[in-house]
């Protein structure tokens, strides 16, 4: 089954299909055109036309031999990456590393405590830490500006941390 990933920059949208990774390279009239993600190899696939912004209904039209092993390492790695940054995106407020720490849990728990390849944290710390930057407001310039909301104005369990804000004052009441 063919699926769309979030490239590991996170800027382009990759095609990940029978444990091989493809770029998108073109589009024609009826189909859409993808290459293998390793510059060695000249495998080229053919999808249907679809968004790949959207969750796309993936139909494989004709596929070439690739000359190397399957890329499921990278693939669980993306997968894994993909996973992480998607949870800072949804509750920014949590600390990186008690986000990767959860992602890894449970991968452990599903796959009954083995191994895979689970990327370490140094190594997707800054990615992580990039979405998160890109989720938290800019930081006020003036008093007037200062507007704790949703998430920023909650516990970690959801409960209403924000007790008052008297932005005349200059103070922001937090509580549990």
């Amino acid at each position: 089954m063919a699926r769309i990933i979030t490239g590991a920059r996170g800027i382009g949208r990759v095609l990940v299909e029978d444990g091989f990774k493809y770029q998108f390279n073109r589009q024609s009239q009826s189909t859409m055109h993808w290459r293998c993600w390793r510059t060695t190899c000249g495998a080229k696939l053919k999808t249907n036309l679809f968004d790949r912004n959207d969750d796309p209904n993936v139909r494989v039209v004709e596929r070439e031999q690739h000359d190397h092993e399957e890329d499921d390492a990278v693939i669980q790695r993306g997968i894994f990456l993909n996973n992480a940054k998607g949870s800072v995106r949804d509750n920014p407020t949590r600390p990186i590393k008690r986000v990767y720490d959860q992602h890894v849990s449970a991968i452990h728990r599903e796959a009954g405590g083995s191994d895979q390849e689970i990327p370490d944290f140094q190594s997707v710390r800054s990615q992580m830490s990039r979405v998160k930057s890109a989720e938290v407001p800019d930081t006020p310039q003036d008093i007037d500006d200062v507007n704790i909301e949703g998430s920023w104005a909650q516990s970690w369990r959801n409960k209403q941390f924000l007790l008052h804000q008297d932005n005349d004052w200059g103070i922001a009441i937090f509580s549990t």
